[in-house]
């Protein structure tokens, strides 16, 4: 996934009107609270997040000044009463990630 999202990102998947299609819908998505709930300021994310059975999913292009990022999280809990916690945890790995970037 971390893969397929950096050949996007760098233009490798599809041609340069397409790709900024596809950015252009991974922006301000109809589920906002996951990873880019939790990224700082100054931080442009492109995302797709999945909820599927029990798996909650978010995959993310972090852009800001100093470079470009992939963050992937991927969860699994035994049912969807956990979301709300799963929630938080992948808003925890994204602050951590994003506080190690330069």
């Amino acid at each position: 996934m971390a893969h397929i999202l950096a050949e996007l990102f760098e233009g490798r998947l599809l041609d340069q009107e397409h790709t900024e299609q596809l950015l252009s819908y991974m922006q301000d998505t109809n589920y906002e609270n996951l990873i880019p709930a939790a990224v700082p300021d100054g931080v442009t994310v492109f995302h797709k997040y999945g909820l599927l059975d029990n798996e909650l999913h978010d995959a993310a292009v972090l852009s800001m000044s100093s470079g470009s990022y992939v963050l992937v999280v991927l969860t699994k809990g035994a049912d969807l009463s956990d979301i709300p916690e799963r929630t938080v945890v992948i808003q925890e790995i994204t602050k951590a990630v994003t506080a190690a970037l330069p």
